[in-house]
């Protein structure tokens, strides 16, 4: 006869042999016996943050980052409702990650933890899973990592807290997670798009995240050499065609001005898994005397943000190999952008050319402090950029070496999720730093909160806090409304002094004459290290 075990016991079993190694979390009456389990029993690494917003983007970076399944764990009721603002994020990004969470006693109607929980779940746009006896703990626990993979989001499992503590009989349920088949285009989809490209003499290839899932940056590659065309990636796919003579690096709003006068050259986009969003074609100014040719896995993304003159439903890396090989039996090609002095140029391209310094004495220009930290820090290293009014900065000047290697909380727009996701890239990948650049109000909402667990952790882990002293954006608004700014303008406390006490290393950047001393900090650092940058 099988053992009987606590259900907790079974669910912590069951998380374990489905390879989930990391649980990112805060304890609570609702999830405490589990997490005892997972940690103590089963050898599953937790990490302990002060609050469940930063566990969720914790899980939604490693996610990203490794593709990996990973959990994070909270309480019922009001850790359930902290998760809300990064559950959302995490549900616009497709990320399919697991949080679980307790509920209360059902029968214990005056529990002042009590929520709606399905209710509170449903708008943020994760899915959810209840389940529904002790006795089918495990099975329903793998039809939450079944539902998460296959509908590419997070899911919330509800663990009423009757059923813990009920013994059952131990039984794996694989979830059953099998990969798509790739989406090969429809022949006559196909010959319509070859016949845009054919009819254009300067196309460019621009690749999205469907390009990166599809690995397809060789497809890429040689669909751009039979068309001689310049690559150009979206801000998701930054990196893909790093080193290539001819990648005109990002295409969109934080592109360079190199990269913007070579794509209005261009009479053809052929856009591979890009979703051609307000920010990847300028509010459609990039797309303007171009025919568009969009490829992507997704029927429903064909024509989303902008007219396609041809759609194909299909997988970018077969899609693109079969247009290769067609367009390759032509007699003639497009004549195409690339040629000795395009070379030169990307070859020759000065950032720092495209901006006159405004640094002083007393504050530092982000533009100069970003050119300079994207040469500084390693160049094999995760970049996690949180929301603000400085994004544009960093999303323009630091690279990446692949476009796993970058992390963007940024869907939902909100303020503040940057350490999270920070935490959970370090976790993700130890073997190479973490760069995280925030605003000083996203490092009040978020970044306190979570550099003790960074600290605690051992992580390596750089924080850039772009500070300007308030919300700079609220500031300018009001400016512009003729209105006083002070209500914008915050006196934090000194985040260099607040990075100390939490256990980090820090250093005040003023000016250009500080760059020496940050290298020195960047290359000596021995725990997370935070740069106040003092700026416009």
């Amino acid at each position: 006869m099988t053992d009987r075990v606590p259900a907790h016991h079974a669910l912590a079993r069951a998380m374990s042999q489905a390879g989930i190694r990391v649980v990112y979390g805060l304890l609570g009456d609702g999830n405490l016996a589990v997490v005892d389990d997972l940690a103590n029993r089963f050898g599953v690494r937790f990490i302990p943050v002060n609050r469940e917003d930063i566990a969720v983007s914790a899980a939604d970076a490693h996610v990203r980052l490794t593709g990996d399944v990973a959990v994070a764990s909270v309480t019922h009721g009001p850790g359930l409702t902290n998760t809300l603002t990064a559950l959302h994020e995490a549900a616009r990004a497709g990320t399919p990650m697991l949080l679980l969470t307790g509920d209360t006693d059902p029968e214990d109607l005056a529990h002042n933890q009590r929520i709606d929980q399905p209710a509170t779940v449903g708008p943020t746009g994760a899915g959810y899973v209840r389940v529904a006896s002790a006795s089918t703990i495990t099975a329903d626990f793998s039809r939450a990592v079944r539902q998460a993979a296959l509908q590419r989001r997070p899911v919330v499992l509800d663990l009423p807290a009757p059923f813990l503590s009920q013994q059952v009989e131990y039984e794996w349920h694989p979830p059953g997670i099998h990969e798509a088949p790739s989406l090969s285009p429809d022949p006559d989809s196909l010959d319509r798009a070859l016949g845009v490209i054919a009819s254009s003499s300067r196309p460019i290839i621009l690749a999205g995240r469907g390009c990166v899932e599809a690995d397809a940056r060789d497809e890429a590659e040689s669909l751009a050499g039979v068309l001689n065309a310049p690559v150009a990636t979206t801000l998701g796919a930054r990196g893909l065609f790093r080193g290539h003579p001819f990648a005109l690096g990002v295409m969109g709003t934080v592109g360079s001005t190199l990269s913007a006068e070579i794509v209005a050259e261009a009479d053809c986009l052929v856009a591979l898994g890009a979703g051609l969003n307000r920010y990847t074609t300028a509010y459609g100014s990039l797309l303007q005397g171009k025919s568009v040719v969009q490829v992507d896995a997704d029927r429903a993304a064909l024509g989303r943000w902008c007219d396609v003159d041809a759609g194909i439903v299909g997988d970018a890396r077969i899609v693109a190999g079969q247009m290769t090989e067609m367009l390759s039996r032509l007699d003639e090609v497009p004549p195409g952008l690339v040629s000795e002095d395009l070379r030169g140029r990307l070859a020759a391209y000065d950032p720092s050319a495209e901006f006159e310094d405004r640094s002083d004495d007393d504050r530092i220009d982000s533009r100069t402090l970003m050119i300079w930290l994207d040469r500084v820090m390693p160049a094999d290293r995760v970049v996690v950029c949180d929301v603000g009014g400085f994004m544009e900065t960093p999303l323009r000047y630091l690279e990446v070496v692949d476009p796993r290697a970058q992390v963007l909380p940024a869907r939902f727009g909100a303020v503040g999720l940057g350490m999270g996701a920070a935490i959970g890239a370090g976790v993700a990948d130890p073997r190479r730093p973490t760069l995280l650049v925030t605003g000083d109000g996203g490092w009040m909402m978020g970044g306190i909160n979570g550099l003790d667990s960074a600290v605690r952790e051992g992580l390596d882990l750089v924080v850039l806090v772009l500070n300007d002293g308030g919300y700079g954006i609220e500031r300018r608004a009001l400016e512009a409304r003729g209105s006083p700014s002070e209500i914008a303008s915050m006196p934090w406390p000194d985040p260099n002094e607040v990075a100390v006490a939490l256990g980090g290393e820090s250093l005040v950047v003023r000016s250009r004459a500080d760059l020496e001393q940050a290298r020195e900090a960047i290359e000596n650092r021995a725990r997370p290290l935070v740069l106040d940058a003092r700026v416009f």
